[in-house]
């Protein structure tokens, strides 16, 4: 775990102080800037776009992960393998063009059912082009990942991408830009992420765009081709299931209502982070003790991610949840956005259990099962898009998040199984049990803590005292060895000689 936790770590710091970027963005800067509708029309735009990334990717970033180890030679670039993923995106995106520019009229339809919806219907167009520069990050953020370099990434998608945004928003509130400039912006700070990306790859010596024949000669190009093909409708189902609730908000209940759910939803997503982090780092480990046969280290990896991430997902649910009356005070217009204060707690619960079910979709994908997760995200799609599309016009907003924390819980349920019975692990043990009694206990003590009056010293005082009866249990109980070992270091280093 030497290599996960220094690298994980360091991602996870650049992961944090972007969502610290981030939340001044979001909870700040936009709110204050920028109407709910603009807000909403911005979201969306970046949802259709990360719907139709997949038509572009066609599986390469996946396939990259896992076939790295077969074809990792350095002196002969790899037979070809990074050339191949570079370059296959290229047809996905000639092809999404067409397919674009000819129901363009019939996505401008589907939106303007409701009247609201001026601006997205407007700026389609942006669509295109900011779908092929999130598709090559995401590809060249995988050859990184490949050789275990996920930093540089992490800075440009959680610290370039929100400080440009915050930037344009600032110039379109002082009206230095229109905000066809500020879309123009949005997109262009993309096109800028994959420029450093292609020079950050080039220098870690991985940028190879001339073709190898013996990659086209070799038997292992039709089972890239196959695994590529499963990965593009997996991806797809993915993407499906993170932005389609947005997108349906936006077409049901218009793009104010996306406004504030995108909002709501930002804020129940950061418990998140650390597991992006960690699967960022641990994947190519699994992927290469699969190549291995080490099937003793993915089980070690399994429970260990496990646990780790339920123990930091619970105490930032914990967090978020016991300040989120302080937070939606101290929020510009915050009393418009409160609307969304059960949409945190919900899609912060959907993001919890997704965590505490650790690397089991990684696993699943990288194993000889992988077929398995087509059908389980073909499910998952379905009841994803029924879900939403039965509990939005009943419950509205709050029903996109009911929908979320059902196909969450369903999906990760039957992954837990199916990994049960083909490879006879799962992530959970007593620990589990311990830190979940922990969690609801620090919960009951937040109920216990009077009302201070004024927000951020509530805030501070709830949060210091709620995270010294967490972090205090947890240390002395040593439910997670890896985490008494990272604060054993950190004390060390600090303290006086």
């Amino acid at each position: 775990m030497g290599v996960v936790k220094r690298q994980g770590i360091k991602e996870s710091i650049v992961a944090y102080f972007g969502v610290i970027i981030g939340a001044i963005s979001l909870l700040i800067i936009q709110p204050y800037c920028l109407e709910p509708q603009e807000i909403g029309m911005i979201k969306m735009l970046i949802a259709l776009a990360s719907l139709m990334t997949p038509f572009i990717v066609l599986g390469m970033n996946a396939s990259m992960i896992k076939f790295f180890p077969e074809f990792n030679n350095p002196e002969e670039k790899h037979y070809g393998l990074i050339s191949f993923v570079l370059t296959v995106p290229i047809i996905g995106f000639i092809l999404l063009s067409i397919g674009f520019l000819t129901f363009q009229g019939d996505i401008a339809e589907y939106y303007t059912t409701k009247k609201e919806n001026s601006l997205i219907v407007s700026y389609l167009p942006y669509a295109l082009p900011l779908t092929l520069f999130m598709a090559y990050i995401l590809i060249l953020k995988d050859i990184s990942r490949s050789v275990l370099k996920v930093v540089v990434p992490s800075i440009l998608q959680n610290i370039w991408l929100r400080v440009a945004t915050i930037v344009s928003v600032i110039l379109y509130y002082c009206e230095i830009i229109k905000f066809s400039s500020l879309i123009g912006c949005l997109v262009m700070m993309y096109g800028v992420s994959v420029l450093i990306m292609l020079l950050y790859t080039r220098h870690l010596g991985m940028l190879h765009l001339k073709p190898d024949r013996r990659f086209f000669k070799k038997e292992k190009l039709k089972e890239v081709g196959n695994y590529a093909s499963y990965v593009l409708f997996i991806g797809l189902s993915g993407y499906i299931v993170n932005y389609i609730d947005i997108l349906m908000i936006g077409s049901l209940e218009g793009e104010s209502q996306a406004g504030i759910y995108a909002i709501a939803f930002f804020i129940g997503t950061v418990i998140e982070i650390p597991r992006r982090s960690l699967s960022s780092i641990t994947t190519p480990l699994v992927a290469q003790a699969f190549n291995d046969n080490n099937i003793s280290k993915i089980k070690y990896l399994y429970s260990n991610v496990s646990i780790n991430l339920l123990i930091i997902g619970s105490i930032l649910l914990i967090g978020i949840w016991s300040n989120i009356d302080n937070l939606f005070r101290l929020m510009p217009n915050g009393e418009i956005y409160a609307a969304g204060k059960y949409i945190v707690l919900l899609i912060g619960l959907a993001k919890l259990f997704n965590m505490a079910t650790s690397i089991n979709g990684e696993i699943i994908l990288l194993s000889p099962y992988f077929r398995f997760n087509l059908y389980a995200m073909i499910l998952l799609t379905t009841l994803t898009i029924a879900s939403n599309a039965y509990f939005i016009p009943i419950y509205g907003i709050i029903g996109a998040a009911v929908a979320s924390l059902v196909t969450v819980f369903i999906f990760n349920i039957s992954k837990l199984v199916y990994l049960w019975l083909k490879l006879k692990m799962q992530p959970f043990t007593i620990a589990t049990v311990k830190v979940l009694i922990l969690s609801a206990f620090v919960i009951f003590c937040n109920y216990l803590i009077p009302d201070m009056g004024n927000p951020l010293l509530d805030i501070v005082i709830r949060s210091i005292l709620l995270g010294s009866i967490y972090v205090g249990v947890l240390l002395a109980s040593k439910i997670s060895p890896d985490i008494n070992s990272v604060v054993r270091n950190l004390w060390n280093r600090v303290k006086p000689s």
